[in-house]
């Protein structure tokens, strides 16, 4: 069985979900505000014109950007687990990967060597290199040469 994942179209889906708290800073009241001024387009906003939201009572610039940065941020983990679903890949990769990308953009882990996947392909499955210690490598990581080193 397969499932699809879509994003909410019409305007009180689009308030359901903004006002879960899958935007950093958008409480009920302002996915209210924001559903309101952009209806359908909401999510197209949020995602490509930001700036947009300093329309509303309220939103500053600054507020504006966080919560864009929010939406993006949500929407890149998304798209990076439809495409790990593609290779039946469990959408934890797709976490451990958001996570690193965290860390690194943070400054932590600035001078860890990350091991890297293997780009063979079994049975349309991705194998994952692992290391000395025998972990698996994360999502996220720089792709192995043919022969087995870094690219």
């Amino acid at each position: 069985m397969e499932l699809e994942r879509s994003l909410p179209e019409d305007e009180e889906e689009i308030f359901s979900y903004l006002s879960s708290g899958i935007c950093k800073g958008v409480g009920p009241a302002t996915a209210r505000r924001i559903v309101e001024r952009f209806g359908a387009e909401t999510l197209d906003v949020l995602e490509r014109e930001p700036e947009r939201l300093t329309t509303l009572k309220g939103v500053t610039a600054r507020k504006a950007q966080e919560i864009a940065e929010s939406f993006r941020r949500h929407m890149g983990l998304r798209r990076l687990m439809a495409f790990l679903a593609q290779y039946q890949l469990p959408p934890v990769l797709a976490m451990g990967a958001a996570a690193a990308v965290r860390r690194r953009s943070a400054g932590e882990g600035a001078g860890e060597s990350l091991p890297p996947l293997r780009r063979g392909v079994r049975g349309g499955v991705l194998r994952h290199r692992r290391d000395r210690h025998g972990h698996g490598a994360g999502c996220g990581q720089r792709p192995a040469a043919p022969g087995g080193g870094d690219l």
